[in-house]
């Protein structure tokens, strides 16, 4: 499947919204065995560069740097958004984390000028 690079986050948000994809950092990710070589632009016949998505080891892809193209071989898509559900996760997770020490702060009261604080 050939992606846009600007659309791959977007097409990654769907897909886990969609499927309802929730993946922990406990839970395994295949990894996804890259045995082709370098590949040529399905577009522009150039070289394509590889890269690990989401600087990953589970995933390697291949992109186009003159058609702003990514390549995505059978087998990776499942595992890309995995990956993209477990930074979700990740993310809520600091978002709530951050919403809670926000909450304790907030109930904290300075006492008197002289640099305590006090539940």
């Amino acid at each position: 499947m050939l992606v846009e690079q600007r659309e791959l986050y977007g097409l990654m948000e769907i897909l886990v919204r969609e499927l309802g994809v929730q993946v922990t950092d406990r839970e395994s990710i295949p990894v996804i065995p890259d045995e082709r070589g370098p590949a040529s632009c399905p577009d522009c016949h150039g070289p394509m560069s590889r890269f690990g998505y989401m600087e990953s080891r589970y995933v390697t892809l291949d992109r186009c740097g003159i058609c702003a193209v990514i390549w995505i071989d059978d087998g990776e898509l499942g595992s890309m958004v995995s990956l993209f559900a477990r930074t979700c996760d990740r993310k809520a997770t600091q978002e709530r984390d951050r919403a809670e020490w926000a909450r304790h702060l907030s109930a904290m009261i300075y006492i008197g000028g002289r640099g305590r604080y006090s539940l």
